[in-house]
């Protein structure tokens, strides 16, 4: 009785302690109030989300609850004040909001809308909806960083909660409609609420040249406000638009705030008053003192010089201002600080003797001439070739009329220094002088003299020396004929001489330095009858003219070959410029080619052309034509040879004033797609009723910290563009604005803005095909992403599914099956769309590594691997069957000897050491010994499996510790076979080498672990490796970012990859001779272990340089007969890339798929265009030639070796 009063007692007890666990377990523990942080009000009807923080930083969503009419929500939240921490989160004003982190029970106060700022419209005081605003956190230097985007609601208000917001200061910016620009609000902390007023009236400023009134365009003007201390700071800055105005979005403006204008087009700075007034237009002048200066011995511009700028002082001395410099047309424009209140000068330097000149006082503003120094002409005579004056030599002076009619005027005796001096009427003035002289016994003509000062008459300029090439010999007294080499071919004759006794005989050939090339002809030099001739004479100086006897160099007077192949007969163009391009060619050299252009104004413009001697090809811009009347422009296009023949080829343009902007279309993608995080391409074609207007491409967004601009080459004729828009490493997901602006040469415009919006999956797809295929091309990455990267493995894991009727159409068209065992395989990896089962065929091969020199039979391979294709996702049991009764195996592992009394062990170590359970898989020596004595009498009959059970050792057997009773026969192997493909040492061995294969080199314990016990767990299932695979593949390390890129290729894998990813049409038999050079030929290792899935075991020096061999056979320009083909021009014109960008985007993607970046972006354009000196163009016959170097270049990059 007593002890059932103890029971009953302890029982109630215990009852009552149990029910007030579950009294506590219901009592919330944590208050939360959801507080308005400006207005301090509470938030009603808000949902409020419970997060468990973990040691990590990961969140796990625990509860939601909805806060009450006071704004308060209650939450029981377990390990709340004992250890565990948690994060709350609320969406109150359409965002997310996070607070700090919570671990202890109680009240809690979660403030939200930290940061709340109305922006008013400027114009109506009232509050701006539906604006778009960014915020920036606030940094000293200006470069503000993104911390968040946000758009007011309907009454303008913002309330954010951005990154340490009240302890650090944000700002917000928006785009003014006052002037189109970006607006920066004033540092922002947080607290009360705040206002940012947008779209004031504008402040336009008119920039004006001070003389002309003319609109200054492209100049930086500055607003700066005055502040209560009197300094100025710097509020805005903006460039002048085509009629000098800039506009200003100015806070304060007419309200009590005083802003000044600042700008400096010219040599000084120039600035308004204080602007206190509201807005409105201030026109602000510059160059209100400009000086025309000329030179005084010529009255020509005193160009590009430096002038000293003095101020007049009050007692009447010059003062240093400043030193400045004369533009290309002499002139001065200034602005001097006390200009109109005192007088300037300015001091040049004569050009006649060096003396400093000063010009007249400026007092006040306006347009001023200065002339520096005076006229005079001094007159050298110079022997050319030894430099020496000549003296006591009389110099003749020629009026020349404008006729060309010469009238005598003066002589005059060189003194002892060479010299004569001449003062001739009207030089300087508009008349022309011309020098003669005789101090050779012959008359040499100066050129014409119009300008007062030095001038040196060099003379004898050509001092020929005719010697025998054989003995260096004098040839004295030997007629030379200097002969005029015309553009024809043609030979003139100049003049003639003969050899004095050093065997020299001196020349002034009028025409030489002045665009003229001789010859020299030695007549008879040698008494054999035969002329010879000297190499071209295109310069003045001494000439060395050796005569090899017997060699008579006859000219060269073969015409070069040019064409023009853009623009065409009749294109319009504008005075803007164009382009022009074409080949030449010669049959010794080409020495350059030049374009004439004559305007329809008459003016004649002779350009040289870029010539490119590599692939024959040359290029000319332009550059904006003078004289711009419309009408015919005439073209001459001159091909000059190294023997100075030129031949010609011309046509007309029509120049034409143009009020037609150009058209931007855009091919792919379209306005609003998603692109990769990666490099890629946007494509389209632009086009004009002139020729070639200018692309500009801006990228921002995407978290560049900056935007990117540049210019984009257009394709001459198609006017087909690319733009690879590429970040340093990767884009985050935010949105990329892309800006397309075009311009043609008569400055019309027109734009196009696409949003893009980045996504990862395009590098999950890439990886994908990367890891369970042989890569692929943009089809087949488009596929992928289309599909979506989970269902297309999905897909792969039921490859009975999938349609290959393209490759089975392949297979048809072959004559044979390839002339090596390894075709076979290849071929499928090639072109099989079950790209997944391809893989895992050549993983089980390679895992039952089996030896072609052992048996030399290529059907016993070839029927292993296409059974180890039709299981390749099946159940492990029969895959370990099928290598087990396979000849191929018998042979390699020696199991066709093994008989009954003398078992052979080679097999029975393989296959538990590297088949299955592996070498620490937990089995004995005495195992080994068991396991081969069970597979006694399995050998090979009439190329087949057969089991002979008269060499079958029938005694009774222990394996791993599992009887096997006498007498078992054929059934001794397959039971130990049974047993071992459910092993759990089995399993991890296969899924350790599954994980290496699809993720990771170094162990991935966990996913292995998972791996494992799928594959035990389906060890029955006819499906079973496909589950197991599907396990790893739909695993986050697989599908995750982490492994991505860090597996070296195989040498399958690079050969197979390569052909895919250029959609090369491979028979397979030229991979098949590749893969031994690279040290992995199928079915021929001899290591029973297969070959490595690790990169350690393939990246070495001989690996490496026998991949680049493979890379240079592969892309050879001239590829050798056999070697898969391979036409890059034809894929890149085919998908419309014929820019150098379009092109490098275009192999880039190729090979690096949506991984790759700006710097390979401009290594591709470098390697392309032999940093800039060589311009590409896809008609150029070199195009394919450099494609393929650029493509191997990038196939040898390290990322292109790593998947």
């Amino acid at each position: 009785m007593f002890f059932r009063k103890i029971f009953l007692f302890l029982s109630l007890a215990l009852l009552g302690l149990f029910s007030m666990q579950q009294a506590l377990a219901a009592t919330p523990n944590l208050t939360v109030r959801l507080i308005d942080h400006v207005s301090n009000a509470w938030l009603s009807g808000q949902e409020v989300h419970a997060y468990e923080k973990a040691s990590d930083g990961t969140l796990t969503w625990r509860a939601v609850r909805t806060t009450d009419g006071n704004g308060q929500a209650q939450f029981d939240l377990d390990g709340l004040g004992s250890g565990k921490a948690f994060v709350l989160q609320a969406q109150p004003f359409g965002y997310w909001v996070k607070s700090d982190e919570v671990s202890t029970a109680g009240a809690y106060g979660f403030r939200v809308g930290k940061l709340q700022v109305k922006i008013l419209d400027g114009q109506t005081g009232q509050g701006k909806g539906s604006q778009p605003v960014t915020v920036k956190r606030w940094q000293a230097d200006g470069n503000h960083t993104w911390a968040m985007s946000a758009t007011t609601d309907a009454q303008g208000w913002v309330k954010l909660d951005p990154p340490d917001a009240g302890k650090v200061a944000h700002v917000l910016t928006a785009v003014s409609p006052t002037d189109g620009q970006e607006k920066l609000s004033g540092q922002l902390w947080g607290g009360p609420a705040q206002q940012f007023v947008l779209g004031n009236a504008a402040l336009v400023a008119q920039l004006q040249d001070g003389m002309s009134g003319a609109a200054l365009p492209a100049q930086w003007m500055e607003a700066w406000e005055k502040v209560a201390d009197g300094s100025l700071a710097l509020r805005a800055k903006r460039k002048t638009d085509t009629a000098g105005v800039a506009k200003f979005d100015l806070d304060g403006l007419g309200a009590g705030r005083v802003y000044l204008l600042k700008a400096q087009p010219y040599l000084q700075a120039v600035s308004s008053g204080e602007l206190t007034t509201t807005a409105g237009t201030y026109p602000l002048k510059a160059g209100k003192l400009q000086v025309q200066i000329l030179d005084g011995r010529n009255g020509t511009p005193y160009a590009w010089s430096d002038v000293t700028l003095l101020e007049k002082q009050v007692d009447g001395s010059l003062k240093w201002n400043a030193k400045v410099r004369t533009d290309g047309t002499g002139l001065l424009k200034m602005d001097p600080a006390q200009l109109g209140a005192r007088p300037y000068v300015l001091r040049a330097v004569s050009m006649v003797d060096g003396t400093q000149k000063d010009s007249p006082e400026y007092a006040a503003g306006g347009s001023y001439s200065f002339t520096v120094g005076g006229a005079g002409l001094t007159v050298r005579l110079i022997d050319h070739v030894s430099n020496a004056w000549l003296s006591g030599q009389e110099v003749h002076a020629y009026e020349k009329a404008s006729d060309g009619t010469l009238t005598w005027r003066a002589v005059r005796t060189t003194d002892g220094n060479g010299q004569a001096q001449f003062d001739l009427d009207g030089l300087g003035s508009g008349k022309a002088f011309v020098l003669q002289a005789q101090p050779f016994g012959y008359w040499v003509k100066s050129d014409e003299v119009s300008t007062a000062g030095a001038y040196g008459f060099r003379v004898g300029t050509t001092q020929v020396t005719l010697t025998d090439a054989d003995n260096a010999a004098p040839l004295v007294g030997k007629t030379i004929t200097a002969l005029e080499k015309l553009p024809t071919g043609a030979l003139r004759w100049a003049m003639q001489g003969t050899t004095n006794a050093q065997g020299q005989a001196k020349f002034d050939l009028e025409g030489l330095g002045k665009g003229a090339v001789y010859v020299l002809r030695a007549s008879n030099p040698f008494a054999d009858g035969k002329d010879y001739y000297s190499n071209l004479l295109t310069w003045q100086g001494a000439f060395a003219f050796a005569l090899k006897n017997g060699k008579t160099n006859e000219p060269d007077k073969v015409l070069p070959v040019v064409h023009i192949s853009f623009p065409a007969q009749a294109d319009q163009v504008v005075a803007g410029g164009f382009r022009l391009y074409g080949t030449a060619s010669d049959d010794v050299a080409m020495k350059e080619v030049r374009v004439v252009l004559t305007l329809p104004s008459g003016a004649v413009l002779d350009l040289p052309a870029s010539f490119n001697a590599g692939n024959q090809t040359w290029t000319l811009d332009t550059g904006a034509l003078s004289n711009p009347a419309p009408g015919t422009l005439h073209v001459v296009v001159k091909a000059v040879d190294k023997s100075q023949n030129v031949s010609e080829v011309g046509l007309d343009l029509s120049l034409v004033n143009d009020t037609t902007p150009p058209v931007i279309a855009v091919s792919s993608p379209v306005d609003g797609s998603a692109v990769p995080t990666g490099a890629f391409l946007v494509s389209g074609a632009l086009t004009d009723n002139t020729l070639l207007p200018t692309l500009t491409a801006k990228v921002s967004g995407g978290g560049l910290a900056s935007a990117e601009e540049r210019a984009i080459e257009v394709a001459a004729g198609s006017g087909r563009w690319a733009v690879m828009v590429a970040p340093d490493a990767a884009f985050t997901t935010s949105a990329i604005t892309l800006t397309l602006t075009a311009r043609d040469g008569a400055g019309n415009t027109t734009a196009k803005v696409l949003k893009l919006y980045p996504g990862d999956v395009y590098r999950q797809a890439w990886h994908v095909l990367q890891r369970t295929g042989f890569s692929g091309g943009p089809e087949q990455l488009a596929e992928v992403v289309q599909t979506g990267p989970v269902n297309y493995l999905q897909q792969q894991l039921s490859p009975i599914t999938l349609d290959d009727s393209a490759f089975a159409s392949r297979q048809a068209g072959w004559l044979d099956s390839g002339g090596y065992m390894e075709t076979d395989y290849l071929r499928h990896a090639l072109y099989s769309r079950k790209q997944l089962q391809e893989v895992m065929t050549w993983f089980w091969d390679n895992h039952f590594s089996t030896y072609f020199y052992k048996h030399g039979v290529s059907a016993y391979e070839l029927d292993e691997g296409a059974a180890f294709r039709t299981h390749a996702l099946g159940n492990f049991r029969d895959l370990l069957g099928i290598s087990a009764k396979s000849p191929a195996m018998l042979y390699t592992l020696d199991g066709v000897t093994s008989h009954m009394g003398n078992p052979n062990e080679n097999y029975a170590r393989e296959l538990m050491e590297l088949h299955t359970l592996g070498v620490v898989g937990g089995y004995t020596q005495t195992d080994v010994e068991e396991v081969a004595r069970a597979f006694t009498g399995w050998t090979v009959k009439d190329g087949a499996f057969y089991f002979n059970a008269g060499k079958h050792d029938n005694g009774a057997k222990l394996v791993l510790g599992t009887p096997l009773a006498a007498s078992g026969g054929l059934m001794d192997g397959e039971g130990v076979l049974d047993m071992l493909a459910r092993h759990a040492s089995t399993a991890n061995r296969l899924c350790s080498k599954l994980v290496t294969l699809f993720v990771s080199d170094a162990p991935v314990a966990g996913l292995v672990s998972r791996c494992s016990a799928t594959f035990l767990a389906q060890a029955d299932a006819p499906d079973q490796i496909a589950q197991v695979v599907w396990t790893i593949l739909n695993s986050p390390e697989f599908l995750g970012s982490t492994y991505r890129g860090q597996k070296f290729k195989t040498p399958l894998e690079l050969a197979v990859d390569s052909t895919r990813n250029l959609g090369g049409e491979s028979s397979g038999d030229d991979l098949a001779l590749e893969l031994p050079k690279m040290g992995m030929g199928l079915y021929t290792n001899s290591s029973p272990t297969g070959y490595a899935e690790t990169g350690d075991r393939w990246i070495s020096s001989g690996q490496l340089l026998s991949r680049i061999r493979f890379l240079d056979r592969l892309l050879a320009a001239t590829p050798a007969s056999g070697t898969t083909p391979v036409n890059l021009l034809a894929k890149a014109q085919a998908r419309g890339m014929e820019t150098a960008e379009g092109v490098v985007g275009y192999l880039l993607q190729l090979s690096l798929g949506p991984t790759a970046t700006k710097a390979q972006r401009e290594l591709g354009l470098s390697i392309l265009t032999q940093d800039g000196a060589l311009p590409y163009f896809n008609w150029s016959p070199d195009a394919e030639v450099r494609l393929r170097q650029l493509e191997k270049a990038i196939m040898a990059l390290p990322e292109y070796q790593y998947q």
